[in-house]
């Protein structure tokens, strides 16, 4: 398998930073994110990775948990079913998902370190709540709550609304995350700025989508 490492600066939203608003607010909060992806195209027929995404029962059972009405397979030949795996020192910091929901399989934790913390229902579709979220930044653990997942278990999660984080790793082993991926229209894909971002590779498919030449450059 072949990872991709990116190394970013981000607030929890992801946004770029907002220099009218006081160094405490959320959106000037910025933490160093470092981890690595294996993409899709590493998991063959013969993968139990790629088994597991592709058994009949699997997808009507998450979007069962999940109730969602908008719920199909990611159509992207490198993010379909990916391993994020990260190291000593790594981590993600605190953030909300862009996507409504994440589904995750744990196979391998790091000797130590690595909990998934979160404070549930922090923002909402009417109320971003920047005074929690700041008060959780500043890691006010009655906001907060610690899940150690086990090798084997199956998260899904909806954060887009529930701030969360994996704490930093500690120890010589790596700890591995598959990510199942769901979207809510039929054959998305990457764009080609997220894709070689993520994976260090762009497709033509990706280009295609974005209606641009199969030979264009993505810096």
């Amino acid at each position: 398998m072949h990872g991709h490492r990116n190394f970013t600066r981000t607030n929890p939203y992801f946004t770029q930073d907002r220099p009218d608003l006081p160094t405490s607010h959320p959106l000037r909060r910025f933490y160093d994110r470092s981890n690595a992806f294996v993409p899709a195209d590493n998991f063959g027929p013969e993968s139990i990775l790629r088994a597991i995404f592709d058994w009949p029962a699997f997808s009507p059972f998450i979007k069962q948990v999940l109730d969602e009405e908008k719920f199909f397979p990611y159509a992207d030949p490198l993010a379909d079913v990916t391993v994020n795996l990260a190291e000593a020192g790594n981590g993600f910091p605190w953030h909300f998902d862009t996507n409504n929901y994440t589904v995750t399989l744990a196979i391998q934790n790091a000797e130590a370190g690595g909990n998934f913390e979160y404070s549930p229902r922090v923002r909402s579709t009417i109320a971003e709540n920047y005074d929690i979220v700041e008060k959780v930044l500043d890691d006010d653990r009655s906001l907060i709550h610690t899940l150690r997942l086990e090798p084997g278990d199956l998260q899904i999660f909806k954060g887009r609304y529930s701030l969360h984080r994996v704490t930093p790793l500690l120890g010589s082993r790596k700890r591995y995350v598959a990510i199942f991926s769901y979207v809510e229209e039929s054959g998305m894909v990457s764009s080609p700025q997220r894709a070689k971002e993520l994976y260090g590779r762009v497709l033509p498919i990706h280009l295609e989508r974005a209606g641009m030449r199969s030979d264009a450059l993505i810096d």
